[in-house]
């Protein structure tokens, strides 16, 4: 019985990668915060939100964890020299591009229905992306699905605060 049938052993490749791949998210996602961090202190806590919006100490952890299965997923990827490998990084670009300006346009510029937008656009090309990388390698697609989640309940708040503002 194959319990881990999408499973292959891990290569120093992978290793060096995903080290490399999580470090460029988790610098990239930590300067976009950093871009909008007196928004989040001045701006964020006057606005409304839902009661079920989670606590902002949960963030910081959160993304961490979730920026380092992308570099994981990405690594997996990576390690595949195909076609629809370069292409599947060319559009895990795309979709990360979109996951930096979330933070950007929602508290700098206070954009809330944009961030909606770009949140709604994060979460179909994340669809996308996961389908992409489950033809290539099954478990870059599936360490995804914690982070697919997490835009689910990103999207339900978002969607909340701009109907309450």
């Amino acid at each position: 019985m194959k319990l881990l049938y999408f499973y292959k052993p891990m290569n120093r490749t992978i290793l060096f990668s995903t080290i490399l791949f999580s470090g460029i998210c988790l610098l990239l996602g930590t300067a976009s915060s950093f871009s909008t961090v007196d928004q989040i202190r001045d701006w964020y806590p006057l606005i409304s939100k839902p009661s079920w919006t989670p606590p902002g100490s949960i963030f910081g952890p959160v993304w961490t964890v979730l920026y380092i299965l992308m570099g994981f997923s990405l690594a997996l990827i990576y390690s595949v020299k195909s076609n629809d490998a370069k292409y599947a990084i060319w559009f895990f670009i795309f979709h990360f591009s979109l996951n930096l300006s979330w933070s950007i346009i929602f508290f700098k510029f206070h954009l809330i229905g944009a961030g909606c937008f770009v949140i709604m656009m994060m979460v179909l090309s994340l669809i996308i992306l996961m389908f992409l990388f489950f033809n290539i390698r099954k478990l870059a697609c599936y360490v995804l699905i914690p982070y697919l989640l997490w835009l689910f309940v990103a999207l339900a708040v978002n969607s909340a605060v701009w109907i309450m503002n």
